[in-house]
């Protein structure tokens, strides 16, 4: 098994030729399998956002 020829990768290539300055990982699992050295753009890991807004939001009651 390698990433690059993870069948969601090839799309990402894509995405930045027309474009795309960024993907969001929206799936849990994503970010387990992707790192931003697999992806030819930047990448947003959702869970990680969520949970720095969430500690933020705590932090600040």
């Amino acid at each position: 098994f390698s990433l690059t020829t993870f069948p969601i990768l090839p799309p990402f290539s894509k995405l930045k030729s027309q474009g795309c300055d960024a993907v969001v990982l929206v799936c849990t699992e994503l970010p387990l399998l992707i790192t931003q050295k697999d992806s030819s753009l930047p990448t947003l890991d959702s869970t990680r956002i969520l949970a720095r807004a969430a500690l933020k939001r705590a932090v600040t009651i």
